[in-house]
């Protein structure tokens, strides 16, 4: 068993226990020494501060540190970190170039006080404003401890793809302590034509796979988990390039010298992750665990997506694989438990093992063309209303036709959440696969191995599924993203304000 550098565990020659055991162990164990390692005082956790980043924190980080449930892990603000070389007035200049974009909210904060809201938007307007008031609640609330600031937030998708050249000039700047100044900008010529992309393979680096890079053979290639918690990068898998509609065409025209907020991102994305405001307490779970149905289970909206091949949307990808006729050309391996203590490898056709154990449907289709030939393909629930705690296994899938349980509330069910993406959100990034919930490959090759070693180790299932449900109710709430909004716009403001002193982040 081998685990690479690019995200994945591959499975060999293994001899002895089922892998995954070793894969769920080493994740627990993680997780215990990074809550065990936790500050559990505001002292503690101010030097732990100083000690990773060389100075103080920012002026709300004690508001920060007490709304944060004692319980709970320490958010990351590494998504900021990569802008700190620009100077205020760049960020001030262009950020009026973000405000009024459609399917944005621009947010303001002025002296402890509140402003802004969404911009104009023809496509999913009520959506757009649903999630502007929710935000902007927040906002009124924790306003009296940010910096002055102001931010755009992107609500439907990440907008800031980065180039592999734009990353290399911010890091090396940061290293020499630089900033980089609009003279800069003048003397490039126009730097943000240098860094905007309409290549996907723009955002990787010269000696990766996607170049052509070769690949050392690997003898553990039967098959492979994922492990990291990051999302996984085209760069280091081009199959991906395929497997996602959102990398399908060119890469979005979008100005990528300033910060971005998103709620999502990929690995070739620059935005800064925040919470997403969630005005539900989480779906409603009163089943126990053992009366739920062992089955793999998932509603959500049909697109065709922006691609001509329909096939390229996950959800669509994985429907036609379930409702296909035909045989597959070309088995796949799949581990089978056998014992506690052995497993065996088979190559077959995974739908043997999967038709009995899913149940996957489509609930509406909103394209202007397609959702007639959808329906006629394609299994449609007829109902809105999902049964997800009635299922022992639920699956967390990217979506692009609409709005379906967020990772938040699929896992506040308490069923054992399987997440296939190739984004990551600010919750995500907090959770640990493996020990809050259960990672899957975007091709769906890792899908059968995977649930036919829970459904023989239910108790595990039934363990991570706990853990997850945990991890949601006590960090996810209310005062989990106020925690999380406070930690990433009180150090946003640093980089904001007019004060900075140098390419650092400290005021004067």
């Amino acid at each position: 068993m081998t685990r690479s550098r690019d995200g994945l565990i591959r499975v060999g020659g293994h001899k002895g226990p089922h892998p995954l055991f070793d894969v769920i162990l080493a994740a627990e164990r993680d997780w215990k020494a990074e809550v065990d390692s936790r500050p559990s005082t505001l002292l503690e956790a101010h030097d732990a501060y100083v000690i990773a980043n060389g100075r103080p924190p920012a002026a709300s980080y004690p508001d920060f540190f007490n709304f944060l449930p004692t319980q709970c892990p320490m958010p990351s603000i590494e998504s900021l970190y990569l802008y700190k070389p620009l100077s205020s007035s760049m960020m001030h200049r262009h950020q009026a170039g973000l405000e009024g974009a459609p399917m944005t909210i621009t947010i303001i904060v002025h002296n402890g006080r509140t402003g802004g809201g969404a911009a104009d938007s023809d496509d999913r307007l009520f959506y757009l404003r649903d999630i502007s008031r929710h935000i902007m609640n927040l906002m009124v609330e924790i306003g009296e401890f940010l910096p002055d600031l102001r931010f755009t937030l992107s609500v439907d998708y990440p907008r800031n793809p980065l180039s592999y050249k734009l990353k290399s000039d911010m890091e090396d700047l940061n290293q020499l302590g630089e900033r980089l100044e609009e003279s800069d900008r003048e003397e490039d010529g126009d730097v943000n034509g240098v860094y905007t992309f309409h290549d996907w393979t723009k955002a990787c680096g010269p000696d990766e796979p996607i170049h052509g890079a070769e690949i050392e053979p690997n003898p553990d290639n039967t098959l492979s988990f994922i492990y990291t918690p990051r999302p996984l990068s085209p760069c280091q898998h081009p199959s991906l390039m395929h497997l996602s509609d959102y990398f399908a065409g060119s890469s979005p025209d979008f100005g990528v010298l300033h910060p971005v907020f998103a709620f999502s991102r990929t690995a070739l994305n620059g935005d800064i992750l925040i919470p997403r405001p969630d005005s539900t307490q989480g779906i409603s779970s009163k089943i126990p665990w053992g009366k739920r149905q062992p089955v793999l289970y998932w509603r959500g909206p049909a697109t065709l997506g922006s691609s001509a091949d329909e096939l390229i949307v996950p959800a669509n990808r994985l429907m036609a694989f379930f409702n296909s006729t035909r045989e597959q050309t070309v088995p796949q391996h799949i581990l089978i438990p056998r014992n506690s203590d052995s497993f065996e490898v088979q190559a077959g056709n995974p739908l043997t093992y999967l038709r009995t154990r899913i149940d996957l449907a489509f609930t509406q289709c909103h394209d202007k063309v397609g959702c007639r030939d959808m329906s006629a393909r394609y299994p449609f629930s007829g109902s809105e209303h999902a049964h997800w705690d009635q299922n022992k296994y639920i699956l967390d899938l990217e979506c692009y036709g609409g709005q379906t349980a967020t990772f938040r509330q699929l896992l506040l069910t308490g069923s054992l959440v399987f997440r296939s993406s190739l984004a990551e959100d600010f919750w995500v990034a907090q959770a640990r696969p493996w020990a809050h919930y259960v990672p899957v490959q975007p091709d769906f090759s890792d899908l059968p191995t995977i649930l036919l070693f829970f459904e023989a180790h239910d108790h595990l299932a039934k363990r991570i599924a706990l853990a997850g449900q945990t991890l949601a109710r006590e960090c996810f709430g209310r005062a989990g993203t106020k925690a999380g909004l406070m930690l990433v716009l009180g150090e946003y403001g640093r980089m904001w304000s007019n004060e900075r002193v140098g390419a650092d982040m400290v005021l004067v």
